[in-house]
């Protein structure tokens, strides 16, 4: 959202429909639009305007903040009045907001001076008195502006990066923990140090930056984290591939940068935790700052984090599952309900599955064949190899359908990977039961403090309040977006669209090779893509979930940009990577060292994890001196200590990053090899530079980025991301969306409304639609199916409000028993042991004298004290007598089982309730689990009795929770009163 301000005029420029390369033909110029629009954005002084950097000379001449001067109105430019337009509660809030922090911007420019004459050690040493500041006395604006002055300096001295007056704006906006809009190629990496770095200083507990994939957090950690450890802050990074000891060194320091998926389960890995040992998570949730919040906190938030345990499975019913799924006819048998991923049995199809089956009954409890049938027909109608799943080393990998990435390590639970591993003919051997599930939802809405950033969330705005509490306000950008977006072009059909699509990039490479980001929905249409563009002669790079694919990421990214290059990806949301135009010239510099160092210092099996681009990938050949220094450098590093302790492919990363930064060297033995090598470091990204100057200018020449759509997503926020991919800080770029009226998004959820627009239009195939009627159905379709997602998130956050309330008194007792003290965990069985009592009277009650005795000794392991007849009748006084007996007696028999653990080794009853609660609690959990799923699933018919299913939910859940809340107490004391240890626990 941009700044609106009534004193600033605007330029009216009309909007131009530019045409297709096909429909223009090879010998027309798409410059002349782009031509146009620079113009006008020349002449526009917008919000942005007051913020941007103009060049200055600030060490080297780095660009730097300028005046407040205006751009000064041709005479001849048209000028328009400003609309009077009605602004909603959250515009006009963040209206005087973003005017409040310009002020607040403008002092912390005014410490410029100050901070530049202080050396490294005075900045560490102010560093130290701002956490003392903001820990006795909270975020006063002096201290926080110091501490923005502080960073921004650090920031130049380590990176040789200089903070935008933008960019601090949008850090103010997150530390007042809101959701920061910010454009693409906005510099939103450095931008999030800001709020960070206050954070830890503040010292409250676990400091986060949450971002979509491993790569992100580990390209960030590497290189913005040099910066924090140069203010004296220690900075850990979490990878899916980290074994326990790792994680828990990485959780240990001040900011922690990790991907959202291993925050999840290792919050539920570590409330499985049998020992205190095996937790990671030392600190308590404080602060979490979430990259590309769109996609973690919308996309994904309606898939939940679940951790299962695997129990033998039957192969045979997962394979009687598939024969009589094949067997079956769509329509006939069962109907497919695309939209809610669901299948349907009818009457017909119920009979058939039970004559091939040869059973009575699909329903029945005892083996249930209706879940291995439903499972099966779901695998063979709703997942498609290509689309939902890859096949990679024999097994069934997950795609995420808007990162385009394999989710590494997650399953499908209740049945259905192994309906789809059956379906792949790949042996089934277990199948999953959920011991720990948590929604992202209620993930983040642990943490205290909550902000984000992304650059598309305003159409969001109110379900980022409702859900998390976050505040959505637009940052201005840095410079005017001259990007250009073009019209749809609509197809009747699939096979159409694509042969249209491959003739526009055929005929805009034969024009003037302007680079194009094809963006796909799925591997699959990405892999048919790259067929057809190869049969027509065109060499395209792919990027999708194929993991020979992910490996060349860096390199497929950083040509991206480049004259003459096609580049065909799954989904560019959440990939956190800018295609700069002309090439990246750092990250090509960045990949040479990597594959020298690899070579040097790694083994052959973890030498071979790290892609080697080859030469021809390089945008010049080194020259002799400069190669000379290269090898000379890497073998001097090989012989260091740094070298020699670098043995694995992210410790190679990690190395890359340091030498490329500019954060001083410890002085030790390794200083002058790593001075080196970061010297000819530099020297090779200043060759690479030159080399892809001349291509930079063509590629602006020919427009800069194509990016081009191939469908409509299930929101148009998904569609903006990709469209921010071009117009990168004011660059020149276009974008379209080559649509079909089979496209899956628009068959799904259009229905009879697409039938009728394709009966209606009787053209050839070959024959874009054009017509305001085919753009109004698409549109109001597509707002159909954001409505529809956005409902089935907040009916999940509804649900699951419940069992959140649920697992966090489950995991907060689990945590007294694991974290307290021995005295305190021994006074909670003290208390339990009372509860113990309660609980099993109440199950004995209506049993005869001698069962109930019988029970008693059973459940406590002891015999039944002597209940007198006066404490047998059927009286309040009488049954509180026999009770004050029973907990006597149970207190005493505590006092004596904790000496004999006491004397059988020193310690082991605390040990011993440790794990005797912890081990039913989960127990217990689990089972709570797949009684509330069964629940959800039951409650559903609460409509048809005129009640609420949500309020039924609610209602049935509390009491279900508080049976299980009493058995575990129970239970607990009663196993650990009946245990027995044995003799190798002396250990």
């Amino acid at each position: 959202m941009a700044l609106n301000t009534a004193w600033v005029p605007t330029v009216s420029s009309t909007q131009v429909s530019a045409p297709t390369a096909r429909q223009a033909g090879a010998g027309q110029s798409e410059l002349s639009a782009y031509g146009s629009s620079r113009a006008a954005a020349a002449g526009v002084v917008g919000a942005a305007a007051a913020f941007a950097a103009v060049p200055g000379r600030r060490k080297g001449g780095l660009s730097r903040r300028p005046g407040r001067s205006l751009i000064a109105l041709k005479a001849t430019d048209v000028i328009e009045k400003p609309k009077q337009e009605v602004k909603g509660d959250l515009e006009k809030e963040n209206e005087e907001l973003i005017a409040t922090l310009a002020e607040q911007v403008e002092a912390i420019n005014e410490l410029e001076e100050e901070f530049e004459k202080m050396g490294n050690d005075q900045l560490r040493a102010k560093t130290d008195e701002l956490r003392k500041r903001i820990q006795a006395k909270g975020f006063e604006k002096k201290t926080v502006n110091e501490a923005f002055a502080v960073l921004r300096e650090a920031v130049w001295r380590v990176l040789e990066l200089w903070y935008f007056d933008v960019q601090l704006l949008g850090g103010l906006v997150l530390h007042k923990e809101r959701l920061a809009e910010m454009k693409t190629g906005e510099g939103k990496t450095i931008v999030a140090l800001l709020p960070t770095f206050l954070a830890a200083l503040e010292d409250k507990g676990g400091v986060f930056v949450v971002t979509p994939n491993d790569y992100l957090a580990r390209r960030d950690a590497e290189n913005v984290g040099q910066v924090l450890r140069f203010l004296g802050l220690t900075v850990g990074l979490v990878q899916s591939t980290m074994e326990v000891a790792d994680r828990q060194k990485a959780y240990k320091c001040d900011v922690v940068y990790l991907t959202n998926a291993e925050l999840g389960f290792d919050y539920l890995r570590d409330n499985l935790a049998v020992y205190p040992h095996q937790v990671v998570q030392s600190k308590s949730f404080h602060f979490c700052l979430v990259d590309e919040a769109d996609s973690i906190l919308i996309d994904e938030a309606r898939t939940p984090l679940i951790i299962s345990e695997s129990v033998p499975a039957v192969p045979r019913q997962f394979e009687a599952g598939r024969e009589v799924a094949n067997a079956l006819k769509k329509d006939l048998h069962y109907t497919v309900d695309e939209k809610n991923m669901n299948v349907v049995m009818t009457d017909l199809g119920e009979k058939v599955a039970q004559d091939l089956l040869q059973v009575e009954n699909l329903w029945e409890p005892e083996e249930a064949w209706i879940l291995y049938v439903l499972n099966a027909v779901k695998a063979k109608e709703l997942f498609q190899l290509g689309e939902e799943y890859i096949i990679r080393d024999g097994k069934v990998s997950i795609v995420d359908t808007f990162t385009g990435r394999v989710l590494e390590g997650r399953r499908w639970s209740d049945g259905m990977h192994q309906a789809i591993e059956c379906k792949e003919n790949i042996s089934v051997s277990v199948r999953s039961q959920v011991s720990a599930q948590i929604t992202y939802q209620s993930l983040f809405r642990l943490f205290p403090r909550l902000c984000a950033m992304t650059g598309t969330a305003l159409t969001e705005a109110a379900e980022f309040e409702e859900i998390y509490g976050l505040r959505c306000t637009g940052v201005p950008t840095a410079r005017p977006n001259v990007r250009r977006d073009y019209p749809d072009v609509v197809y009747k059909t699939e096979e159409a669209k694509l042969n249209a699509i491959v003739e526009e990039i055929v005929l805009n490479n034969e024009r003037n090779g302007r680079p194009i980001l094809i963006g796909t929905a799925n591997v699959k249409m990405s892999e048919a893509i790259v067929s057809r563009l190869r049969e027509a002669g065109v060499e395209p790079q792919l990027l999708n979930a194929r993991p020979e694919s992910i490996a060349r990421e860096n390199e497929t990214i950083s040509q991206a940009g480049r004259l003459g290059m096609v580049t065909v990806s799954t989904n560019m949301a959440g990939r956190g990577t800018d295609i700069i135009l002309g090439g990246n010239h750092s990250q090509m510099a960045a990949l040479n060292i990597r594959s020298r160092l690899a070579d040097a210092l790694l083994s052959m099996e973890e030498s071979a994890k790290v892609y080697n681009p080859g030469e021809e990938f390089y945008p010049t050949d080194i020259p002799g001196s400069l190669e000379k220094s290269l090898t000379e450098a890497v073998e001097a590093v090989a012989k260091c200590p740094a070298g020699e302790a670098t043995q694995s492919f992210l410790e190679v990363e990690e190395l890359v990053a340091s030498v490329g930064g500019e954060a001083p060297f410890e002085a030790n033995e390794s200083a002058q090899a790593l001075t080196a090598l970061r010297k000819a470091f530099a020297e090779l990204k200043t060759l690479y530079k030159d080399a892809l100057t001349d291509e930079k200018d063509q590629v602006i020449k020919a427009g800069g980025l194509y990016v081009l759509g191939t469908t409509r997503h299930e929101s148009r926020r998904i569609d903006n991301q990709l469209r921010g991919r071009a117009g990168r800080q004011g660059d020149p770029g276009t974008t379209r969306f080559f649509i079909s009226l089979q496209d899956d998004v628009f068959r799904v959820f259009g229905g009879d409304k697409i039938e009728t627009l394709m009966d209606r239009f009787r053209l050839g195939d070959a024959i874009p639609l054009q017509s305001p009627i085919v753009n109004d159905t698409l549109d109001r379709v597509q707002k159909a199916v954001e409505e529809f997602f956005k409902k089935t998130r907040t009916t999940l956050f509804e649900f699951d409000k419940v069992i959140s309330k649920q697992r966090e008194l489950t995991y907060k007792t689990r945590k007294e028993f694991l974290a307290n003290e021995d005295k305190a965990v021994m006074k909670l069985v003290e208390e339990w042991g009372e509860d113990a009592v309660d609980f099993h009277i109440d199950q004995v009650k209506d049993k005869s004298d001698e069962e109930k005795a019988k029970e008693f000794e059973e459940y406590f392991g002891f015999d039944m004290p002597e209940l007198g007849a006066d404490m047998k009748a059927d009286t309040k006084k009488a049954k509180e007598a026999a009770r004050a007996v029973l907990s006597k007696a149970v207190r005493e028999s505590i006092k004596k089982k904790a000496a004999s653990y006491e004397e059988f080794r020193p310690g082991f009853a605390v040990e011993a309730a440790r794990i005797a609660t912890v081990v039913t609690i989960d127990d217990e959990w689990k089972a709570l689990l797949q009684k509330m799923d069964a629940l959800k699933q039951t409650v559903g018919l609460a409509a048809y009795k005129g009640t609420e299913p949500l309020k039924e939910y609610q209602v049935q859940g509390f009491k279900m929770y508080q049976k299980v809340e009493n058995k575990y107490k129970a239970r607990s004391v009663s196993r650990w009163l009946r245990s027995k240890p044995k003799k190798d626990a002396k250990q």
